[in-house]
C-alpha cells in the first residue's frame, strides 16, 4: 500500500514537473506581437474614435497649401461647429509665422473703418499748382476760384465725340445739383495750345453751360498741367501739321477748395453719378 502511494505522488510530482517545462518551452518560442494598424472604417467598427478635432498633429496642415485631402477631412470632420472652429484655430497655430509686415497689414484692414462719405482720395497726388489763361485772356491759377471745388476736364476744340459728350455731361450735372452747382467751378482745358487759343475757346465753350472756364497756355503751361493731373494726351496718327486729332485721358476730376482730389469719374459715368457722388462733398 505504501509503495503505491510513493508511486502515485511521485507520477503527480512529474507530470507537474513536465507541464511547467512544457509552458516554459512555449513562451521562449513564442512569435513576438505584431503591430497591426487599422483603418478608420475598422476603428469605427470596433468603436474606436480618432483623435478629437483641434488636436490633429501639428504638422499636418500647413496654411496656404491646397484643400485638405478628402481622408483628412474625413477623419477630422464630425459636423460639429464648434469643433469645426476649433479646427480652424488649431491650423492657423500650426501654420508657420506669417510676416510682422503681412500680420500688421492684415489687423490694420479688419480694423479700419469704413471710410465716411466725402473723404478725399486717399493716397492720391493728383492736382497743385498752375498758371493758365482763360477764354478772355484773363491769367488765372488753381486759386482764382476761392471757396469753390472744381470739376476739370482736359480735352481739345476738334476733338469729335469725347470732349463733346464730357461737356454736356458736365453741364447736365450742373443744372441737376440746382443751387449746389454754385459750389463748383467746371474746367476745360486744353490738351492742343497749337490751335486752342484763347478766342478758339471762348467760341467753342459758347455751345455748352456757360459757366464752364476754359484754360490754355503756352506748351510748357499745358505740360505742366497735365503733368500734374496724370492725363495722357498725344497726337493720333494720321493726319497733317494741321488737321489732327489727339488721343487723350477722358476722366473728369472733382477737386476741393484747397485742391485735392474727391473724385475722379471715367467716361462710363453719366450726369446722375456725378451728381450722386458730388453730394457728400457739397454738403
Amino acid at each position: 500500500m505504501k509503495n503505491i502511494l510513493k508511486f502515485t505522488l511521485l507520477a503527480l510530482v512529474a507530470f507537474a514537473m513536465g507541464a511547467a517545462l512544457a509552458w516554459f518551452q512555449s513562451r521562449q518560442n513564442a512569435p513576438a506581437p505584431v503591430a497591426v494598424e487599422l483603418t478608420e472604417q475598422q476603428q469605427q467598427a470596433l468603436d474606436i474614435k480618432p483623435a478629437p478635432v483641434g488636436e490633429r498633429p501639428r504638422d499636418s496642415v500647413v496654411e496656404g497649401a491646397p484643400d485638405m485631402p478628402d481622408a483628412l477631412d474625413s477623419l477630422y470632420a464630425d459636423g460639429d461647429a464648434e469643433k469645426a472652429a476649433a479646427a480652424e484655430e488649431g491650423t492657423a497655430e500650426a501654420a508657420p509665422e506669417a510676416a510682422p509686415e503681412a500680420a500688421a497689414e492684415t489687423q490694420a484692414a479688419d480694423a479700419a473703418p469704413a471710410a465716411p462719405e466725402g473723404q478725399k482720395v486717399a493716397g492720391s497726388s493728383v492736382g497743385g499748382t498752375f498758371s493758365m489763361t482763360d477764354q478772355n485772356g484773363n491769367a488765372v491759377t488753381e486759386k482764382s476760384w476761392p471757396g469753390k471745388k472744381k470739376l476739370v476736364f482736359f480735352g481739345f476744340t476738334h476733338c469729335p465725340d469725347i470732349c463733346p459728350a464730357a461737356l454736356d455731361k458736365i453741364g447736365a450735372a450742373l443744372k441737376e445739383m440746382g443751387a449746389d452747382a454754385d459750389k463748383i467751378q467746371p474746367i476745360f482745358v486744353t490738351t492742343d495750345p497749337k490751335r486752342d487759343t484763347s478766342a478758339r475757346l471762348k467760341e467753342y465753350l459758347a455751345d455748352y453751360d456757360s459757366r464752364v472756364v476754359g484754360l490754355t497756355g503756352t506748351d510748357a503751361q499745358v505740360e505742366h498741367i497735365k503733368g500734374i493731373y496724370k492725363v495722357y494726351a498725344a497726337i493720333a496718327e494720321g493726319g497733317d501739321a494741321d488737321n489732327y486729332l489727339m488721343d487723350h485721358s477722358g476722366y473728369i476730376y472733382l477737386m476741393s477748395e484747397d485742391d485735392a482730389l474727391l473724385e475722379i469719374f471715367g467716361s462710363d459715368s453719366t450726369a446722375e453719378t456725378i451728381v450722386q457722388k458730388s453730394a457728400a462733398h457739397l454738403k
